[in-house]
């Protein structure tokens, strides 16, 4: 591309090409792409990875192809001009311009070499890297930069071989081609053309050709210098939105008037999740929503493979738990002094160390602060790493933490919650058994008992809200079966007075009616038998059954059960289900309550 416009162009024939060592490489170099083009095998057109390899037919498709140009292509031009140039004539002049015109063959042949970077076969890393890294924007901004030089190149070699006259240096520049080397000349004028700068041409040939490169500069410098200012806006993408995303982070901060310790914290969090994961909203894995199934279970593995060979309780678990529970891990950050877990508070997760470093210690926080005050015979603060785990027992119990965890340095953790081991652990008794056994071996037996008081305790508040939860469920229950009575009895009564008035029609003649008093009074007699009709049924629901009673005298106990459905001591099993047994018999009763009042009702609208 460079070098044979060049040569064209600016070299003299009479030079002896022994020294040319590039153009003596070039030219061996496709001799034997020749020799190779009849040993490639070809790719098979309609089978794929399949390949053809009969010598007889890789020559016919290499012959009606690209033999002919390669063969052009490989000849050496210069050498056979030298030998002319020796024996020159002015037969021969003409023979020198064909031949010299027979370099540019290698111009085309230079749109093959693609095959040799297939044959080369590069990495797929690389050319993913070239097309997709932050710095392909720097590649193709100095490919457009280069394919503009050779743009003007290529113009040059046309102007000083083809178009402009002897004399042309001395007419424009005032210059002498003994002082100044013509192909800088050239490519300085070529530019100054593409440019669009007035230049002092003689001819018509040099004028038209002037207006041909205009026109062409003008659509390439469009086209270069817009990509340009795309690619540089491109390649500062990330650094702009960066830049603004602290400039609202700061102005959010400032408006809510934040301390200034509690800014730098801040600001420290996005500027470490910036450098290390390359995120501005605090998920560095969100691409992952985006895969298949099997490919996020590959990603998660990967990721979290080194945590899980050091972990000593996934060693204990079967392949399909631990795939399981990576999968509903959830991936935590912290800087460095954040507390991850506080002593005192009740625990639901459990925490991995997949990188970084965290201290336990027993000491008290401070109250309206978040420093440690040492507790009397607290030892020194025990070190965690990767592969660690804390927070176990909050899987098994709701009981309160012993002791704090504090991020000494930039921490990577993961976190399962109790309600993703629940859901995963229920499908796998066996290794729930294992886990569990392996999680109360690990505790002293009177922390562990203490810890199971501590659960029984709160499950106990819980189940006594959750049955104060059923008895205002109930009244509620009870209010809405007591307006649906109401609204029945008011359409059955309304239901019969219509048929009473058809009657009436019926038995009188078609030129009589009823007067208004005898209209007034059967209307109102037709009422109170509604009513009359209706109230055994609301005074039956008023009364409530002797079910509700006794559920409502039973809860409104302290404590009725435990969570696993026992009664607590002091109650009998049959008070513990009381409740439940009341809340079902109502809830059938409003149900057949509610399939009556349909089947009343309907006739009516």
């Amino acid at each position: 591309m460079l070098a044979v416009p060049y040569s064209l162009a600016f070299e003299s024939t009479d030079t002896n090409p022994t020294n040319d060592f590039v153009n003596i490489a070039t030219s061996l170099v496709f001799c034997l792409d020749v020799v190779l083009q009849f040993n490639t095998a070809l790719s098979h057109p309609r089978i794929p990875n399949t390949f053809i390899t009969d010598r007889q037919a890789i020559a016919k498709q290499y012959v009606t192809g690209w033999f002919l140009m390669d063969l052009l292509s490989s000849i050496p031009v210069d050498f056979v001009t030298y030998l002319i140039e020796q024996q020159s004539s002015e037969r021969h002049l003409h023979v020198l311009a064909v031949l010299k015109v027979a370099r540019l063959p290698r111009l085309i042949k230079i749109s093959r070499l693609s095959r040799i970077l297939e044959f080369l076969r590069l990495p797929l890393e690389w050319k993913r890297w070239f097309l997709y890294s932050r710095y392909a924007h720097l590649i193709r901004l100095m490919t457009l930069v280069l394919a503009f030089g050779v743009t003007v190149h290529l113009f040059a070699c046309v102007w000083f071989g083809m178009v402009a006259d002897d004399d042309w240096a001395m007419v424009i520049y005032n210059a002498n081609f003994e002082d100044v080397d013509p192909y800088l000349l050239s490519f300085y004028m070529s530019l100054q053309t593409i440019l669009g700068q007035n230049q002092l041409f003689q001819s018509d040939h040099e004028y038209s050709f002037s207006s041909i490169v205009i026109l062409v500069g003008a659509v390439v410098m469009a086209v270069v210098f817009g990509n340009v200012a795309i690619l540089i806006s491109n390649f500062y993408n990330d650094q702009n939105r960066y830049k603004g995303k602290m400039e609202t982070l700061f102005s959010g901060m400032q408006l809510l008037r934040l301390p200034r310790e509690l800014q730098m914290r801040i600001h420290e969090y996005y500027q470490a999740m910036y450098e290390r994961y390359g995120t501005l909203d605090g998920n560095p894995e969100n691409f992952k929503d985006e895969l298949s199934k099997n490919l996020r279970v590959e990603v998660e593995l990967f990721l979290r493979m080194a945590m899980i060979v050091r972990t000593p309780l996934f060693r204990a678990c079967s392949n399909e738990v631990v795939r399981e529970l990576v999968m509903k891990l959830r991936f935590q950050v912290y800087l460095p002094d954040d507390f991850v877990i506080v002593r005192g508070e009740v625990g639901y997760e459990m925490y991995f160390i997949q990188d970084g470093a965290c201290q336990v210690t027993k000491a008290v926080i401070k109250r309206n602060s978040m420093r440690l005050c040492p507790k009397d015979g607290d030892t020194a603060p025990k070190r965690m790493g990767q592969g660690d785990y804390f927070g176990e027992i909050a899987l098994l119990l709701n009981c309160k933490r012993t002791a704090n965890v504090q991020a000494v340095e930039f921490s990577e953790l993961c976190v399962l919650s109790r309600e993703m081991f629940e859901d995963v652990t229920s499908k796998y008794t066996e290794d729930r058994a294992v886990i569990e056994k392996f999680i109360t071996e690990k505790y002293d037996p009177d922390v562990l008992k203490q810890a199971v008081a501590q659960h029984d305790q709160n499950h106990g508040s819980d189940a006594s809200s959750h049955d104060d939860a059923v008895v205002e469920c109930i009244r509620k229950l009870t209010e809405r079966v007591i307006q649906v009575e109401t609204l029945v009895m008011d359409l059955e009564s309304r239901f019969r007075m219509q048929q009473h008035f058809q009657s009436m029609a019926a038995k009188h003649s078609p030129g009589m009616s009823a007067s208004p008093s005898q209209s007034h009074m059967s209307r109102q007699t037709s009422i109170q038998r509604g009513m009359v009709a209706r109230q055994p049924s609301v005074s039956a629901l008023l009364a409530a059954p002797p079910s509700l009673s006794i559920m409502r005298a039973s809860i409104s106990k302290p404590s009725l059960h435990n969570g696993s459905g026992t009664a607590l001591p002091g109650q009998t099993s049959g008070d513990a289900g009381m409740a439940t047994g009341a809340a079902s018999s109502l809830v059938t009763q409003l149900t057949l309550d509610r399939s009556s009042s349909r089947r009343h009702i309907s006739p009516v609208l």
